[in-house]
């Protein structure tokens, strides 16, 4: 990627737990000429990568780092919200807040942290235009706001050359092995959407083999007794060779939750950089996506999955003939235009 023309700002990335998200982003800014700084409770991916990395074990150390940062703008990413309102404790600069979940999908309630989250920004990123709608309906934003899919990085992907075996799905990220919904000790109930059993069961039962890559490891065998296979948490590059063995990706969740219908995940583009064609269950978002580009396919129901999924090597081949249009390089402009608004032009 060719540095930009423009006079690039000093940028500050603050994360709590650095998902991939954050390298996705920091390294596209440096590989353009941007120098980015990382602030993040725990050492992410590819810190390495990073123009520094600064480490904080509470809010008080987070926010001294702040205050001691020369950057321009602080793109700050959620999850907990609190980190966003954190930093504008400690410094007058223009702050990005990259909403990676609307928290308020989740449990139907604006809670405090998120309303001073966005109180406290000077511009926004979404991760999908379903969450940009309903971000900028719910907060009344009037602030500058962008879209910024969780593509992949260019660096992850190789020419797909090798055969795919469409017996095999597999799932990875964030995964649960409770019950699918549960009560809290205040006896409302709370759906456990990352619990992906159901779903397991069903592909399992159609003779289809599961496997999943959790992001942490398992406390129980829940899914083994399944009959799924279940690998330990995989470093990065690690994970994207693993997902070749595999012809179909799960992305989605058993129930209807308003999060997830709204979400565009990193394994998404994930699986397609690897050759791997999304089955989307219960994720509005995606499925408008996948369909409109022909790059994976939605589950209606579990009746007679295999019949559902007969175009999957068709699909699998046009992924791997569109493999460059999913490429995080490719949102700069994206990004750099939010910058500049936010740092008045």
């Amino acid at each position: 990627m060719a540095r930009s023309s423009k006079a690039t700002p000093h940028v500050c990335m603050v994360a709590d737990h650095g998902c991939i998200r954050v390298f996705r982003e920091a390294i596209t800014l440096i590989q353009a000429g941007y120098t980015v700084d990382v602030i993040s409770r725990k050492a992410p991916f590819g810190f390495n990568a990073f123009n520094t990395l600064s480490i904080f074990d509470d809010w008080g150390q987070m926010k001294r780092s702040v205050a001691a940062s020369r950057a321009d703008i602080f793109h700050v990413h959620n999850e907990p919200d609190k980190i966003v309102f954190h930093t504008r404790d400690a410094t007058s600069k223009p702050i990005i807040f990259d909403c990676h979940d609307l928290q308020s999908l989740r449990s139907n309630h604006v809670s405090e942290n998120e309303k001073k989250a966005f109180d406290a920004s000077d511009g926004y990123i979404f991760v999908s235009e379903t969450a940009a709608k309903l971000g900028v309906n719910t907060h009344k934003i009037k602030k500058p706001v962008a879209v910024v899919f969780s593509y992949i990085n260019k660096q992850f992907t190789k020419p797909i050359t090798w055969p795919a075996n469409f017996n095999s799905v597999c799932y990875e990220g964030g995964v649960a092995s409770a019950h699918p919904s549960f009560k809290r000790a205040d006896g409302t109930e709370f759906v456990n959407y990352r619990n992906y059993l159901p779903i397991a069961k069903q592909f399992l039962d159609q003779d289809f083999s599961f496997t999943v890559y959790p992001a942490s490891a398992l406390p129980n065998k829940n899914y083994e007794f399944l009959g799924a296979v279940v690998s330990q948490p995989l470093f990065y590059p690690v994970l994207m060779r693993a997902l070749r063995t595999h012809g179909l990706g799960i992305v989605g969740a058993h129930c209807h939750i308003p999060i997830m219908h709204a979400a565009m995940p990193n394994k998404l583009f994930e699986y397609m950089s690897q050759g791997v064609v999304p089955v989307v269950i219960n994720c509005a978002e995606v499925a408008q996506f996948v369909e409109d580009n022909g790059c994976g396919i939605e589950l209606k129901s579990f009746d007679n999955i295999r019949d559902q999924l007969a175009d999957a090597p068709k699909i699998r081949e046009r992924i791997i003939k569109d493999q460059g249009k999913w490429f995080m390089e490719k949102q700069l402009p994206v990004i750099e235009k939010l910058y500049e608004e936010v740092l008045g032009g």
